[in-house]
C-alpha cells in the first residue's frame, strides 16, 4: 500500500500524510511520514501542545523508530505543574501491561520552540526558548537539551512572582531528572 500526499483536518490544522506499509511479507512493515505547519495535540491528558514540523514512524509491529523534529508553540498544562509531576512519575512504570510495540518503539524526536513560545497553567504563564531531544522508548523516554525561562508570571502558594529567568535542563541520559534553577521576585 502506498500513499502520498493524503490531507486531513486534525487538532485545528491541515495533516499531510505519505508513506507505505508492506502486509504481504511477514512481518509487516511501515513507513508513514506526517507533516503540518500547525496542529494542536491533546496527549497525555492534562497536557495541550501547539506546533508543527514532521515525524516519520517506520519498523514493524515488533519495533519502530518515530523520528523527525517539531516546533512548539505554546505548552499548556490543564492542572498545573500536578500534571508534569504525574507524567515524570508515569516513565518510570512497569511495561507489563503494554503491546510489544510500543516497548519496542525508539524515539528519535528533536524539538525546539518559536520565538514567542509560551508554557501556561493554572497560575503562570511563561515565556520560554527551548531546545529538545527525545531519546529512549514509549516506556522509558529520555529527554536532553534546555527550556530557558525567559520572562512570565507565576502564582505559588498565595504569592505572586515575576520571573525574570530560568532554565530547565535536561543532561541525565538515564532517566528523566531535570536540574532546575529559576530567579524570581
Amino acid at each position: 500500500l502506498f500513499f502520498e500526499n493524503v490531507t486531513g483536518e486534525a487538532g485545528g490544522g491541515i495533516l499531510a500524510l505519505s508513506g507505505s506499509v508492506n502486509y504481504s511479507e511477514k512481518p509487516l512493515r511501515y513507513d508513514i511520514s506526517a507533516k503540518t505547519d500547525r496542529i494542536r495535540i491533546r496527549y497525555p491528558e492534562g497536557l495541550s501542545w501547539l506546533g508543527g514540523g514532521s515525524l516519520r514512524l517506520s519498523g514493524t509491529l515488533d519495533g519502530g523508530l518515530l523520528s523527525g523534529k517539531v516546533i512548539v508553540q505554546r505548552v499548556n498544562l490543564s492542572e498545573g505543574l500536578e500534571s508534569a509531576g504525574i507524567l515524570v512519575s508515569s516513565t518510570s512504570g512497569s511495561s507489563s501491561g503494554s503491546s510489544s510495540f510500543l516497548r519496542n518503539l525508539q524515539f528519535d524526536v528533536e524539538a525546539s520552540s518559536t520565538p514567542d513560545a509560551r508554557m501556561e497553567w493554572p497560575g503562570a504563564q511563561l515565556e520560554a526558548d527551548a531546545n529538545l531531544r527525545v531519546r529512549g522508548t514509549a516506556e522509558h523516554p529520555i529527554l536532553l537539551g534546555h527550556i530557558h525561562v525567559l520572562s512570565g508570571d507565576l502564582y505559588f502558594r498565595n504569592n505572586h512572582y515575576r520571573v525574570s529567568r530560568g532554565d530547565l535542563n535536561f543532561a541525565n541520559p538515564f532517566r528523566l531528572n531535570p536540574v532546575i534553577n529559576v530567579e524570581a521576585t
